[in-house]
């Protein structure tokens, strides 16, 4: 078996390894195996390089050595000088020396060593420093290698082929082998160390939840070894320099160990492997740190180039998941603070078989004492957040499909997942990565993932390309329609968590972009695929169900296409028929006339910039407009109460007084007045209902006041740059070189050169822990994009054009159809009294947009209740099913 290259011999381990005095754990390895504990796995330790050696087969490669200026030493062994201690000797010192006599130490950080290769394969298991053990371990693992070890694997293939080349992760070394209940996957790419301490400390409280739950034969003391938390960074240069002394802090990542190339191939991924019992106390302006109670397996993949969001998800899903086999993989974003009982929450809900994939409840992080609802647009956003956990997600789990599981905090059930013959949900999910990125070989090397890569590429397209910008929602559309099996999405309203929000006006124009275009696309795919759900196992009723489902969103989707046609008609209804003469309100017509111009003029500037700008280059043009619009919906709204009250006093004076049948019949007070109050007082009793009304008081008003830029600007910068489906994040600059390992003497073993004595690494970690204290921040490496091959740039540029002229015509023939009578763009005329009155195609669609709204509201509060309701009854659902499966078990023993 290929684990005999990993059987410890304390003759390895002894003699000259310098790593072994200073370490605690080490000298009591070097005792024998009976100091082994049953946890530990087999390790593949560094020695010092013999004396037969090639002890110099990297040439003068600088990256070698440090950058102190000091003399190059090439030995076994690293040297170092002693720090003498000065005194004060007339007769041997000048008169003019100076007093300060310190002889300073010098620093030979590293050294050449050896170690075996293991399948092939650069696998080393390096010490941990000395000061770590000390400080933050547990007594009862002072013999447990993975506490005292550090394993790193310098894989030099893609994730697809991870297996194929004979690469394995601890859980499987481990006797016996570990099963693997949950996989956490935590995707970054520049995010500084608060916003990744503030994951991890929400993960370890979830982990230390789950392991006090002992009324769970899954869960108790000991379950912490069946949860692998996976760190993935998106690129070695993007890495946040804080964030990886963060992680050096908790123990899983080292500097030194990793290399460039193997055998000269280069390396694409680099993963640490490690069981911290360093927790994160406090996070406010430092990070604090303390003894976990529950060790947590750690593993930090640290890919070499930045490939994107959804090929970290590959690296989880297609290299790691395979040979842990988790039941249940969570995904979170670096940022992403679930609360310390959400992870059971979500786990739980696995235990009906037919649920494929679960989310939680996002929250906006309002920061301490809630001072973010201070920004309007982080308060507008923490209004759609909670309006989207009430109406849409609770809706949209009674049908049993959610049209998307954001990435940032959800789970699915890894079997769910799995590809049949080569085709399925991941199969589908990964598509979009080989769409945008191509084909490059690279630094001319042939790839191992070629012709995947080129199979895929060769079917992108402006629409398919659109429609991987939100790959999640393919991914839950595949699961739910996977053909033979009828799984369901569901959401789970107690597992919450916390997520920043963009706080910049270009941020959040860009991140929509990306999630209209994505979204809009995705729901087209599902709108055409809808026939896959009926080749499904689900049930009729729940087939029908779904495509009722379908139906719902084809009409928001239409709804959406015509959006800005049908809030430019609104305001210019309601304010134009402020301004007529029954209504005594004179100036309303001169500031109906001044607000049409503003209006066409901020929609004629958005074009402008969404064609030629970046939103980060025109912020106070998109800041001006926001500003705008919010004064725009103002007067709408003054409107609104104004012919509401108007209405009202007209109905009381032409009838005597008022009944409540009135409210129905009456087509003014209907339309008006009924459509509007009647989705507003859904938002709150849905609020009401799930305990949570206080943010239709603090958020309410600062998202309706930018509801027009939603509308306008957002729908205008994503539908002309659909063009653009880069992510921007793949860029041309080169990452340090790390050297490389080498195999010498045709033996089965390399060299590298690997970081110095023990006294060296402990006063390394120190440092690390001292410098992520302090204050200064490191500013995260700046984005850089590449263009696309000129082809595509022309294709996707014309199709980019004629999609935004059949966007502007389709939006403006409605508004000619709607503003057609008398003065065009008035809507109003005059009847036989003198009085200005709607038009008739204007009442006709005040009535049917109004009342659309109105529908989609009240359909999503009914589903939102119905989840109520259905929760409810879950529990029983569970225990019926648990007796129904004992008593098949007991007569299957019977039997």
């Amino acid at each position: 078996m290929f684990q005999s290259d990993f059987h410890v011999n304390s003759g390895l381990l002894s003699g000259n390894n310098p790593f072994q005095n200073g370490n605690a754990n080490a000298h009591a390895l070097s005792t024998g195996a009976a100091a082994f504990s049953g946890a530990n796995y087999m390790i593949n330790p560094l020695q010092d390089a013999d004396n037969d050696d090639d002890l110099d087969p990297f040439g003068d490669n600088d990256s070698l050595y440090s950058e102190t200026g000091e003399e190059i030493v090439r030995r076994g062994a690293t040297i170092k000088r002693k720090k003498t201690v000065g005194f004060r000797d007339n007769t041997s010192k000048d008169d003019d020396e100076e007093d300060e006599y310190f002889v300073p130490k010098l620093h030979y950080t590293k050294t050449i060593k050896r170690a075996r290769l293991v399948n092939g394969n650069y696998i080393i298991d390096a010490p941990v420093p000395k000061a770590l053990l000390e400080t933050y371990g547990r007594s009862n693992n002072n013999t447990s290698h993975e506490t005292s070890f550090l394993r790193y694997t310098g894989a030099t293939c893609g994730p697809s082929n991870f297996q194929k080349f004979n690469y394995t992760l601890r859980q499987e070394l481990y006797s016996p082998k570990r099963e693997t209940e949950i996989m956490i996957c935590i995707t970054m790419y520049n995010e500084d160390e608060f916003l990744l301490a503030r994951t991890l400390k929400g993960v370890f409280d979830n982990i230390k939840d789950l392991t006090e739950r002992g009324n769970s034969s899954t869960w108790g003391p000991e379950s912490w070894k069946k949860i692998v938390v996976c760190i993935v960074a998106d690129g070695r240069l993007q890495l946040n320099k804080r964030s990886q002394m963060l992680l050096a802090s908790l123990g899983v990542y080292q500097d030194g160990y990793a290399k460039s190339k193997i055998q000269e191939k280069s390396v694409k991924s680099h993963i640490y492997e490690y069981t911290s019992t360093v927790g994160i106390d406090e996070i406010n302006d430092k990070i604090h740190f303390g003894v976990n109670s529950t060790p947590v397996q750690l593993m930090f993949c640290l890919k070499e180039k930045n490939l994107r969001k959804i090929n970290s998800h590959r690296w989880c899903f297609q290299a790691f998941s395979p040979i842990l086999n988790p039941k249940v993989v969570m995904l979170l974003d670096c940022g992403t603070k679930p609360e310390k009982d959400a992870f059971y929450y979500l786990w739980r809900a696995f235990k009906d078989s037919n649920v494929g994939g679960a989310c939680g409840e996002m929250r906006v992080s309002l920061g301490p004492s809630k001072k973010l609802l201070a920004n309007p647009l982080v308060a507008a956003q923490n209004f759609e957040y909670k309006i989207s956990n009430i109406l849409d997600k609770p809706m949209e789990s009674v049908f049993g499909f959610i049209s998307v599981l954001p990435g940032a905090f959800s789970a699915y059930r890894y079997e769910a997942l799995l590809n049949v013959n080569s085709k399925g949900p991941l199969e589908k999910y990964f598509k979009g990565e080989f769409l945008h990125n191509g084909n490059d070989d690279e630094d001319g090397e042939e790839d191992d993932e070629k012709d995947v890569k080129e199979r895929n590429y060769r079917e992108a397209g402006l629409f398919t390309s659109n429609m991987y910008l939100a790959e999640d929602r393919i991914l839950c559309f595949e699961l739910v329609a996977k053909k033979n099996h009828n799984y369901v999405l569901r959401y789970v309203n107690e597992a919450k968590a916390e997520t920043d929000a963009p706080e910049k006006i270009d941020e959040f124009v860009l991140q929509r972009r990306r999630w209209l275009n994505g979204a809009m696309f995705a729901a087209i795919y599902a709108m055409f695929h809808w026939t896959k759900i009926w080749r499904s196992n689900h049930s009729l009723l729940r087939k029908l169900v779904l495509q009722l489902e379908f139906y719902y969103q084809l009409v928001t989707i239409l709804v959406s296409w015509f959006s800005l046609a049908s809030f430019f008609l609104v305001f210019r209804i309601l304010t134009a028929n402020l301004g007529a003469t029954d209504m005594h309100f004179e100036v309303g017509k001169y500031l109906a006339a001044i607000f049409l111009w503003c209006y066409v003029g901020a929609v004629v500037i958005a074009f402008v910039l969404a064609f030629g700008n970046t939103p980060k280059g025109a912020r106070k043009f998109y800041t001006l407009i926001a500003v705008c619009f919010a004064i725009l919906m103002a007067y709408l709204m003054f409107s609104v109460i104004f012919l509401a009250i108007h209405t009202v006093k007209a109905i009381i004076s032409d009838n005597g007084g008022f009944t409540p049948i009135m409210m129905f019949t009456n087509s003014k007070f209907r339309d008006l007045i009924l459509s509007i109050v009647s989705t507003y007082v859904l938002y709150f009793v849905g609020a009401i209902i799930y305990g949570e009304p206080s943010f239709m008081f603090t958020s309410f008003v600062q998202y309706v006041l930018l509801s027009p830029y939603y509308i306008n600007v957002l729908n205008i910068y994503a539908f002309c740059n659909i063009h653009d489906v880069s992510w921007g994040t793949k860029g041309v600059v080169q990452a340090k070189d790390l050297g490389s390992a080498k195999i010498v003497n045709n033996r089965d073993e390399f060299v590298m050169i690997v970081p110095g004595v023990e006294s060296e690494l402990n006063e390394s970690y120190l440092n690390t822990i001292k410098t992520l204290k302090s204050e200064e921040m490191v500013k995260p490496v700046k984005k850089t994009s590449r263009k696309s091959k000129e082809d595509n740039d022309s294709y996707y540029a014309l199709i980019r054009t004629l999609t935004v002229l059949a966007w502007m015509l389709s939006n403006a023939i409605l508004i000619a159809i709607v503003l057609q009578a008398g003065g065009v763009l008035t809507g109003t005329y005059n009847n036989d009294n003198g009085n200005d009155t709607l038009s008739s195609n204007s009442q006709v669609f005040l009535s049917i947009i109004l009342w659309i709204v109105a529908g989609l509201a009240l359909f999503r509060f009914i589903g939102s209740v119905l989840f109520l309701i259905f929760k409810a009854f879950r529990p029983l659902k569970w225990k019926l099913r648990g007796k129904k499966s004992k008593d098949g078990l007991l007569r299957k023993e019977i039997v």
